[in-house]
């Protein structure tokens, strides 16, 4: 293949519902010029004869085994034979925006950065429609369009960004360079933690585009996250990055508060899938290790953002008491909820504003629930007379004047009370405002 600028590897397994879609989607991307190793384990379901077909169909197509029957095995085969300079990584149940790999080239490129991210989105499919819901990689606006040059290792907060490995485009040398391959454990177990958490270490230069060009699907009940099983394949995946480093290099020291940070993000996230009868053993895992890591002084506030820090100490000071208060917030959850749509129940008009990644969750939550949400409002002009998952988005005085009775429910974790009293700036009265956290709705948004 002629100047070839992209590898891209999508490893699969019994994924028919959902591998057209994704193969489309690098297919007719703008960028002509890819390779694509799709690497199959053994589907039964008919998805490697669909791979067959698009490797007849398309010359830059090439169908290999994962022998192995591991995620990280069929991944690092696609590295390995790779001829392109860089490599993505697209999931099988997943879809990537037209230009995505074009726009994640040119700043490659223009940059020279070890490796170039953007921002993504998840969705669900529901009766031929699809509700998307745009995520940040970083919580800090100047994180992005800018080369972040990491060679000082002074500073550990790109740690903090969420850890998707497939969210971008990684320089090939780089990662021959630092011998950065996944980890070849059975099946798909996070080995894509260890994979990211290994490319943020010895990554020189990192470059992050406020563009959402990656579709993360979120209605797979086959997802390996979705997997209840999963209570100690986090832990060994970070094991696998100690191995990688060697726990006592001057690398590993470097980076331990943001290992051990990273340790109780991921093990938190397994907490809220697994079944309960499992939860005490897993913070009991999650206690030990890291009241070790507070005796080494490997434990740094300043990357535990939001509650976390708060659930940190708590976890250490009793697993027992984590557990209690984790069962009551979800019944305070539940209650929270109902209460939620008590309010809005039989109302004529329901605006939700924030027409973000809140604002969707929200208006998906009420749906699911019966409730219809009217329209979305926004501060935004750039997104007045637009749509979000269907429903349109118009400004605060189109609304008004519309709807004169409304409902308007604020979806803005950080501006709520801000908003709230704009609101009633424009002649809102305040108990038509409700301002609704979706954290203490649902604990989570998709």
């Amino acid at each position: 293949m002629d100047c070839c600028k992209v590898s891209v590897i999508v490893p699969s397994l019994n994924v028919v519902p959902y591998i057209r879609k994704c193969m489309d989607s690098i297919l007719n991307q703008t960028l002509k010029e890819i390779e694509v190793f799709a690497v199959d384990a053994a589907s039964t379901d008919g998805t490697h004869e669909i791979l067959e077909e698009y490797a007849r169909m398309d010359r830059r197509v090439t169908l290999l085994e994962d022998t192995q029957k591991s995620t990280g095995f069929a991944k690092n085969l696609g590295i390995v034979k790779s001829r392109a300079p860089y490599i993505a990584i697209v999931e099988s149940d997943d879809y990537i925006a037209l230009d995505m790999l074009e726009k994640l080239y040119e700043k490659a490129e223009e940059t020279g950065a070890d490796i170039v991210k953007a921002n993504y989105s998840t969705f669900v499919e529901e009766d031929g429609s699809e509700s998307v819901f745009p995520k940040s990689v970083s919580s800090r606006s100047t994180d992005y369009n800018r080369l972040l040059n990491l060679e000082d290792g002074d500073d550990l907060r790109h740690f903090t960004w969420v850890m998707y490995e497939w969210l971008g485009i990684y320089r090939k040398d780089f990662l021959m360079g630092n011998h950065i391959l996944h980890n070849e454990s059975k099946g798909a177990s996070f080995q894509d933690t260890g994979f990211w958490f290994l490319t943020f270490t010895y990554a020189k230069s990192i470059y992050l585009m406020d563009n959402h060009f990656y579709f993360y699907r979120k209605d797979n009940p086959y997802a390996s996250m979705k997997s209840t099983g999963k209570l100690h394949d986090i832990c060994a995946e970070y094991d696998y990055i100690k191995r990688c480093m060697g726990e006592e290099s001057a690398t590993f020291h470097r980076i331990s508060k943001a290992f051990y940070h990273g340790f109780f993000h991921d093990n938190l996230a397994v907490y809220e899938r697994i079944g309960d009868e499992l939860k005490p053993e897993l913070l009991n895992i999650m206690a030990k290790t890291l009241r070790t890591a507070w005796r080494k002084g490997q434990i740094d506030g300043q990357l535990y953002v939001g509650k976390e820090w708060k659930l940190l100490k708590e976890l250490l000071e009793s697993p027992d008491l984590f557990y209690k208060n984790r069962c009551e917030e979800t019944q305070e959850r539940e209650r929270n909820l109902q209460g939620l749509l008590n309010r809005v129940a039989g109302r004529k008009a329901v605006i939700v504003f924030g027409a973000g990644n809140y604002g969707s969750n929200l208006a998906y939550l009420l749906k699911a629930r019966g409730v219809i949400v009217t329209c979305f409002s926004d501060n935004d002009e750039r997104k007045h007379g637009k749509t979000l998952n269907g429903i349109p988005i118009e400004s605060l005085q189109k609304c008004m004047k519309a709807y004169a009775n409304a409902t308007y429910l604020v979806a803005n974790e950080l501006k709520s009370e801000e908003i709230k009293k704009g609101l009633t700036d424009q002649g809102i009265k305040s108990d038509q405002i409700i301002i609704c956290m979706i954290a203490e709705l649902t604990g989570t948004v998709i």
